[in-house]
């Protein structure tokens, strides 16, 4: 790539040199105004936002880390029971979530902290269920022992009770077996996955701090697998039927699944790039958390963090285990309040008209959110009231649920800067790279380096103008001498590294 020699400017004296820069350039992405989440907005749970506000100080994290943890709990603990419905409209009470945070952010420590409870609950629920669960298994043996006898004994003799054996064929098929319950599993294969949901009453969690979830869904469409197909029927309770040669089928009316994963940002880059990918929905079904440097704790921790009050987090592994044993008769519809209902139109009436203008290069996650929110307000009302299904989703808990919406929607606009969905910041850091170890070129030059992506000039000068606007380049006119060509127009790229 051709370098220019210092030129003069006409504002600019010769000897002064280029331009100076006295800071780094600021991110592409929008990660720079990403602010923390405030668990005070949480007032209508006291039990939960006492848990977050420890947890975060405990671990020395950002807000935005446990509340995603402990959404997926929470979720997790009512999904079962409750939907929400609102105009016609019905939303499951399953979330996904994704935050993106770099190692030493304590991503493990933040979900092995709220997830136990679940683990605590299985390991005692299982331990009660043991005796039932052996009989099952034995009585089971039994009839399959029993059907093998006979027909052993008829492919000897001849002959055999046809009754006998259809009444045996019968009770084995209409056989229920007891299972240990499963909520939640780490990283598997969609495969069983369906499988322990079918053995658990449809519902299940998954988690990572991995990302392998994510990245598994993008190899496996890559290869020809449907496995998006079938997590987007678990997003939202679409029945699914899966056929396994050699094994029994697995079929589920209503699954509801809950994601909760942790993953470095790296992960994602690029990911938007794969249209054929995003056109599968998928992540636009995703509510994202971003751990920028600038909410980061990485670098100000101390040794120990304040312990977590033994009060907070009994009452929150009580309220969580409360409503996992809490029963219901069937799936219990929750409605909103009048006062609900308006703090939700008034999300839907700010969402709808910038759909495609403000939100034009997120407009798939952003025509989900007002569904969102109503689904983090049948959560938050099954922990902020007894009985559930007895009242309406208050104003209050939907104010709440607003402020969560609307705090994920600027967390993903930075993750979708990230995963490369705006063209003009894909462009932008596809320049970067063609500058990398460059102090100056002509834009004429650049554009040549670009023709491959660039058409026209055109194309380039607003991609140029977003990297002024983020102190990456300057632009410099070099003085006109005598007749001719005007010289190009001179860049200078920022020396300074973040």
């Amino acid at each position: 790539m051709p370098l220019l020699d210092d030129a003069g400017f006409p504002d600019e004296p010769a000897d002064k040199g280029p331009p100076q820069f006295e800071e780094p350039p600021e991110p592409l992405e929008e990660q720079c105004g990403v602010e923390d989440f405030d668990p005070e907005k949480l007032h209508c749970i006291p039990e939960m936002r006492d848990m977050l506000i420890a947890a975060a100080k405990s671990l020395q994290v950002p807000a935005v880390m446990p509340l995603i943890a402990m959404l997926g709990v929470m979720a997790i603990s009512v999904q079962k029971n409750f939907q929400v419905e609102v105009e016609g409209h019905t939303e499951t009470l399953n979330l996904y979530l994704l935050y993106l945070a770099l190692p030493s952010e304590r991503k493990s420590a933040v979900q092995n902290l709220f997830f136990q409870v679940l683990f605590a609950y299985e390991s005692e629920v299982n331990k009660q269920l043991a005796p039932e669960v052996e009989k099952s298994n034995t009585d089971y043996a039994v009839l399959i022992s029993r059907r093998e006898a006979l027909i052993k004994k008829a492919s000897k003799s001849g002959e055999h009770d046809q009754e006998e054996l259809d009444d045996l064929s019968e009770e084995i098929a209409s056989f229920e077996k007891k299972h240990f319950i499963k909520l939640v599993m780490d990283d598997t294969t969609v495969e069983a996955l369906t499988v322990w949901m079918e053995e658990n009453e449809e519902c299940m969690a998954l988690i990572s701090t991995e990302g392998g979830p994510i990245q598994n869904m993008r190899d496996r469409y890559k290869s020809g697998s449907n496995m998006d197909s079938t997590y987007l029927k678990m997003y939202s309770g679409d029945p699914y039927n899966g056929t396994r040669i050699g094994r029994k089928n697995v079929s589920l009316q209503r699954p509801r699944l809950t994601m909760c994963v942790a993953a470095q940002p790296v992960i994602m880059e690029g990911l938007m790039s794969d249209r054929q990918y995003v056109d599968t929905g998928m992540m636009s079904r995703f509510l994202f958390g971003i751990v920028s440097e600038s909410i980061s704790k990485v670098g100000k921790r101390t040794v120990t963090g304040a312990p977590i009050p033994y009060d907070v987090k009994a009452s929150y592994e009580r309220k969580v285990m409360q409503l996992l044993d809490y029963q219901t008769e069937g799936m219990q519809t929750l409605k909103l309040s009048a006062g609900a209902f308006k703090a939700y139109e008034a999300l839907f009436n700010y969402i709808e008209p910038r759909i495609r203008d403000e939100f034009y290069f997120m407009q798939d996650w952003v025509g989900k959110l007002p569904g969102q929110a109503l689904r983090l307000a049948g959560i938050l009302h099954c922990f902020a009231v007894p009985n559930p299904e007895q009242h309406e989703i208050s104003m209050e808990v939907m104010g709440a649920a607003v402020d969560l919406a609307t705090f994920f929607l600027k967390h993903a606009k930075a993750a979708y800067g990230i995963m490369g969905s705006d063209p003009k910041v894909s462009d932008a850091k596809y320049i970067l790279k063609k500058l990398d170890g460059v102090k100056q070129i002509t834009k004429r030059d650049l554009f040549n380096q670009c023709r491959g992506r660039f058409k026209k000039m055109d194309e380039l000068e607003p991609v140029i103008g977003l990297l002024m606007d983020h102190n990456y380049l300057r632009e410099m006119i070099p003085q006109s001498t005598g007749a001719g060509r005007k010289p190009s127009p001179v860049l200078y790229i920022n020396p300074i590294k973040k």
